[in-house]
């Protein structure tokens, strides 16, 4: 592991890492090396050159512009300015890609693509040509440049462009030719319409006479019509006038009059009103309430029975709860349960006895001493025996009270079973103490519920709603107090009501005294006496004012009373009118049509005017087309003499080349004849036909293009190699062609820095 790692490394320190965009990581090998955790990353290597020995110190960072350069001399350990950050190029004479195809050898890119312009530029050199290929280079991009300005692919550039203007300009040239043709007939129309609107208004102007005619007549007609009808509406107001003397038969009020009975009748009413507030609806609802006889005192006396049973509630809570704190606290002391007093007396008597215990060694002793007699009479070994059996029994009945007392210690969490007694007495005295706070809690609670009982009683007999017995009470007591206070105004106002009683029967007397007068009804009589009263005096003052109006109209317009002669009706001037309007209508149809015309005709000569100058146009292009194909066939020319120049000056160094290339094919057990283009692409002669190498098996074509790199870079460099970088270069090659590999790099060590890098055993040299 680490040897493409390592490799990298070293082509990184002399060339740097370039700033690749790609996506992938894999050939982004700024990204690919990173740290994982972020952060700069870098190194440092020694080489030596000319004698002299140098350190390379780089530091990357996410972008090409973080990048850190630092070049050391070893012997001193200061800064050298014997070489730029463009190490590798000025070493070597060739750029990063140029390494990578030449002296840095790897499984991925063995038999990549291997010529580029820095590789040629050096071989030019090394053959004489300093300079020529990169020249010719050059030249040939700036030509294809210029090349697509004049053709591109698609049919596009300079001249498909001219050849696209020029076919514009005949296509609009002749449409404008034809457009010619139609001044002619634009004008005859232009004069046509204009006769048919003189004609038209010749048309409008009898039109106009005979609406002239026809509109006197009318107003006449209509001057006698209006006559008629303000004699009529003069009769219809008389009329009305004489209903309104009817109605005021009895005499005219005045104003005054109306509103004087208006207010007495006003008067009455709100009387009355303040009389019903006399009698209270509240004292009404709150009679009903108190259904039943009640007083302050009883109220009063029902407020401390609920007090005294809330006390009474909240003493029996508090011994309730005294007595379950105490219960509780002793549960938890003994395991969380209270033992029986019975169980817990019976292992305090198994504990403390030891009558048991001696009568079961006695009987032991006993029966030990009459098996020492079966000596002297057998007949001791039975009462020896029986004896010994009461002792196991009596032992075996102490051992199991013993142990059930250390077990209900245990369960207790007494370690020691002698503190069963202490425990004992603590248990009897709560005992004690719950039976007696439970009777007072019990007698508590049996006084609360006769209170509650009585309260129960008292606010029952009430409609309060209330479900709550606090706002009950708190309700009955409110209403109460409201309840008097009204009771007693009540009584105070008895005297006052009689005096309301004469007053409104006085205004009410008035009030219907002035109605009977006029015969009215609805809701408002005096607003209808009021209306009639103003439509009265409003006709009694127009009247006189009408009948002049209707003289001075007749003398105005010469009529008299007596009934008009039957008119000869003649042509409608609304008829006429609509003549004259659709008149109007086609006079201004003709001279849209006109003016839509003269704009065609003028735009018509305007294009044909601008024949000349599309055709000035077109020659323009037509010489600049001309001009365009004369330069691009040049350029084409040049490229091919160049190209053939090229190629010329690539020959004088593919020729060692490829003597070197046979010459290692050779080492290596393999041979042939090849022929190796400018591009170094090789192509071999295999049974009378030229194949290229990528027929060949993957072992093959590797062993091609090692064969080829190291060919190449004898040529690049002579006996000036730098050095040779293999990443594990010979994966695809099998046992026999990979062994002759291995000697030839032995060999060209011996001359040269080999640096190699393997992960298999078989591959190691």
């Amino acid at each position: 592991w680490g040897k493409t790692t390592l490799s990298v490394f070293i082509k990184a320190m002399f060339y740097g890492l370039g700033a690749e965009r790609t996506r992938s990581i894999d050939d982004n090998e700024r990204k690919k090396y990173a740290p994982w955790q972020g952060g700069r990353y870098g190194g440092s290597l020694t080489f030596e050159r000319g004698g002299r020995l140098y350190r390379i110190e780089r530091s990357f960072g996410a972008r090409a512009a973080d990048d850190v350069f630092r070049l050391v001399d070893a012997a001193t350990g200061s800064n050298s300015t014997d070489f730029s950050e463009n190490l590798g190029l000025e070493l070597f004479d060739i750029d990063a890609a140029g390494f990578e195809r030449t002296v840095f050898l790897s499984e991925k890119n063995l038999s990549g693509p291997i010529s580029n312009d820095s590789i040629a530029a050096k071989l030019s050199d090394l053959v004489g040509t300093t300079g020529d290929v990169g020249a010719v280079s050059g030249a040939l991009a700036r030509l294809e440049d210029r090349r697509k300005f004049y053709q591109k692919r698609g049919n596009t550039g300079e001249i498909a462009i001219l050849r696209t203007r020029i076919s514009e300009c005949e296509s609009r040239i002749g449409m404008l030719e034809r457009k010619r043709e139609e001044l002619d007939t634009k004008e005859l129309a232009i004069k046509n319409v204009t006769a048919r609107i003189r004609e038209l208004g010749a048309e409008r102007d009898t039109a106009q006479t005979k609406l002239a005619s026809a509109r006197a007549e009318s107003e006449s007609r209509s001057f006698r019509e209006q006559y008629a009808k303000m004699k009529a509406e003069l009769e219809y107001d008389k009329s009305e006038f004489r209903t309104l003397e009817e109605f005021f038969a009895s005499g005219v009020p005045t104003h005054f009059e109306i509103d004087e009975a208006r207010d007495a009748a006003r008067d009455a009413e709100a009387l009355k009103a303040a009389r019903r507030d006399y009698e209270s609806p509240e004292l009404t609802e709150l009679r009903g309430f108190f259904g039943r006889d009640t007083d302050f005192s009883e109220i009063e006396s029902i407020k401390q029975v609920y007090r005294a049973e809330r006390e009474a509630d909240a003493e029996a809570s508090a011994v309730e709860a005294k007595i379950s704190f105490a219960e509780a606290t002793l549960k938890e002391e003994l395991g969380g349960r209270l033992p029986d007093p019975k169980e817990l007396d019976s292992c305090i008597s198994a504990v403390g006895s030891k009558k048991m215990r001696i009568s079961a060694i006695a009987l032991a002793a006993a029966a030990v001493l009459l098996g020492a007699l079966f000596f002297i009479t057998p007949y001791m070994l039975i009462p020896a025996a029986i004896m010994a059996a009461a002792s196991f029994a009596i032992a075996m009945i102490s051992l199991g009270r013993t142990k059930r007392a250390y077990s209900m210690a245990t369960a207790l969490g007494i370690l020691n079973p002698s503190q069963l007694p202490v425990l004992r007495e603590r248990l009897a005295a709560h005992l004690s103490v719950k039976e007696t706070d439970g009777a007072r809690a019990a007698k508590l609670r049996e006084e609360q519920e006769k209170l509650a009982t009585r309260l129960r009683a008292f606010t029952s007999s009430y409609p309060h709603g209330k479900s709550d017995m606090s706002a009950a009470i708190a309700e009955i007591d409110e209403k109460y107090k409201r309840y008097y206070s009204l009771a007693e105004l009540s009584r105070a106002n008895e005297s006052a009501r009689a005096g309301i009683d004469i007053r409104i029967d006085h205004l009410e007397r008035r009030a219907r005294e002035f109605t009977e007068k006029y015969e009215v009804i609805g809701a408002d009589p005096f607003e209808t006496v009021r209306t009639r009263l103003d439509s009265y005096l409003y006709a009694r003052r127009t009247l006189s004012k009408r009948e002049d109006d209707l003289k001075q109209f007749a003398i105005l317009h010469g009529i008299t009373d007596e009934l008009p002669r039957a008119a000869e009706i003649g042509e409608d001037p609304a008829s006429i009118m609509q003549a004259v309007a659709e008149i109007e209508a086609k006079i201004l149809a003709a001279r849209r049509e006109e003016a839509l015309l003269e704009s065609e005709y003028a735009t018509l000569l305007s294009d044909v005017d601008r024949i000349d100058e599309l055709k000035a146009e077109r020659d323009g292009y037509v010489e600049k087309l001309e001009v365009s194909v004369e330069n691009l066939e040049v350029i084409r020319r040049t490229m091919d003499m160049l190209t053939e120049a090229s190629d010329a000056m690539t020959a004088r160094y593919i020729g060692g080349t490829k003597a070197r290339f046979e010459h290692y094919l050779e080492l290596v057990g393999d041979g042939g004849e090849f022929a190796m283009g400018t591009d170094f692409a090789l192509k071999k002669v295999d049974r009378g036909e030229t194949r290229v190498a990528e027929s060949y098996s993957k072992g093959t074509r590797d062993l091609y293009a090692f064969c080829l790199r190291l060919a190449l870079s004898d040529a690049l460099w002579g006996g000036e190699l730098p050095f040779v970088m293999l990443d594990d270069p010979f994966a695809t090659l099998d046992t026999e062609r990979l062994g002759r590999a291995k000697a030839l790099l032995c060999g060209l060590a011996k001359e040269k820095q080999v640096i190699y890098f393997t992960c298999s055993k078989e591959r190691t040299i």
